[in-house]
This record gives C-alpha cells, sequence and structure tokens, in this order.
C-alpha cells in the first residue's frame, strides 16, 4: 500500500502526478522524515505503470530535495523541518504565477494581492 493518496487523472503525466502527491504528502506531514520511501518496483505494481514512470517521478522528488538516498535502505523522505525555504517556495511558484495572471486581468497589482494575503491571513 503507498503511503499517500493517489487518484491517476487523464491530462498529466502519471510521473507528475505523482511528485505532486508525494510532496503534497510531505509538506502535509503525512509523509514523515525519516519514513522509507516504497520502492520503484513496490509503487509500479501498485499503480499498475512502468517502472521507468516511477522512477523518474523518484529521481525529481530527490532532485527537488524530498528524498534522500540511503545506502542499504533505500529512499528515504526529508522531514518538512528538514526542508529550505526555497524548495517550500518553489511549491507556491506555479499557483502564485496563476493568481498574479488572474490578478492583472482584474486590473490589480502586487499591492493589492498582497493586502488581499494578509486578510486573509488575519482571517485564518
Amino acid at each position: 500500500m503507498l503511503p499517500f493518496r493517489l487518484q491517476l487523472q487523464d491530462g498529466l503525466p502519471v510521473s507528475e502526478q505523482m511528485f505532486r502527491a508525494s510532496v503534497r504528502a510531505i509538506l502535509s506531514g503525512e509523509l514523515v522524515g525519516g519514513t522509507i520511501f516504497p520502492s520503484v518496483r513496490v509503487m509500479a505494481q501498485e499503480l499498475k505503470v512502468s517502472p521507468t514512470t516511477v522512477h523518474k517521478a523518484i529521481l525529481e522528488l530527490k532532485e527537488g530535495g524530498f528524498l534522500v538516498s540511503r545506502p542499504g535502505v533505500g529512499m528515504v523522505v526529508v522531514g518538512k523541518d528538514k526542508l529550505g525555504t526555497e524548495v517550500l517556495r518553489e511549491q507556491l511558484r506555479e499557483p502564485a504565477e496563476e493568481l498574479l495572471r488572474e490578478a492583472k486581468l482584474l486590473g490589480l497589482g502586487v499591492v493589492e494581492l498582497s493586502e488581499l494575503l494578509q486578510e486573509l491571513e488575519e482571517n485564518e
């Protein structure tokens, strides 16, 4: 059984869906630091996808700083508390770009967006 939820959908490469689901699980604490990440073989069998697809996702997770290789153990999850600010900020890049595009369409600038975010944070 996979240590995170993943429901494959059309329109996005499976490896990208696996990457995003894994990152979400790590950042939410569903996958905690030090946890052994499932092997390529296990994930490929579980998801009924090619091992090459799984390998691509795992490589991206490793390059992104979310997994580290431990000799004799395999891939291990890096805890959220060990991830650098830049890694965390990168996870917001795509939604932030989308928000900025939407704001520009509405005629709003960065100042208005900042005020809105501050307001939302205060009401949370």
